[in-house]
């Protein structure tokens, strides 16, 4: 199933005998969740259950907060339940401008007449990458201390979204480089 990084995604667990029949039960079962990576790692993950119809169905319900292809192992009163591990695909969350970085030698430095260029990493709040579409998204400007503006190309290659300018002034001089996403500022800014 499709899930969202941090927020609850429900499935229900059917308790049945080997012909297919619901079983009841008495006791609440001992439930166990383990989430794994494309390489094997152990995920962090949030989960809780609760009795739907007594004895015999659970809401279950999960949260993981990395984005990615999880494999979900599940347990039933210690027996895995039939088809595990199953395939989560994790989308990331909303986009947070405030956990989104630039980086790239275009943030330190600059030579006069060269290109440099820089990387902008839209992220959601549990710092996985975010997908945008758009370029005009982007706000992005370098400000030379006499205050003259330069507006660095943004574009997108096989990398991510791109930043680049070559600065204006000969000699030594100061630039501040301010990145925005949907006209708020990204960590770190103005560079």
């Amino acid at each position: 199933f499709i899930a969202t990084a941090g927020r609850d995604s429900q499935f229900m667990i059917s308790t049945r005998d080997v012909f297919g029949n619901k079983v009841e039960t008495m006791l609440l079962p001992t439930i166990n969740i383990r989430a794994r990576n494309d390489f094997q790692e152990e995920v962090s993950i949030k989960y809780q259950s609760r009795t739907r119809v007594f004895g015999s169905e659970w809401d279950v319900s999960l949260q993981v907060n990395i984005s990615g292809t999880m494999y979900v192992e599940l347990e039933v009163m210690n027996t895995f339940v039939a088809g595990v591990p199953f395939r989560v695909a994790v989308q990331p969350s909303t986009l947070s401008e405030a956990v989104s970085i630039a980086e790239g030698p275009g943030i330190q430095a600059s030579v006069h007449s060269r290109e440099t260029w820089f990387r902008i990493k839209p992220r959601d709040r549990y710092s996985n990458d975010v997908q945008i579409l758009d370029a005009t998204v982007f706000d992005v400007l370098v400000l030379h201390q006499d205050g003259s503006p330069q507006y660095p190309t943004v574009g997108y290659d096989l990398s991510g979204w791109t930043g680049k300018y070559s600065p204006i002034s000969v000699g030594s001089a100061t630039y501040r480089l301010t990145v925005k996403i949907n006209s708020i500022e990204i960590s770190g800014s103005p560079f």
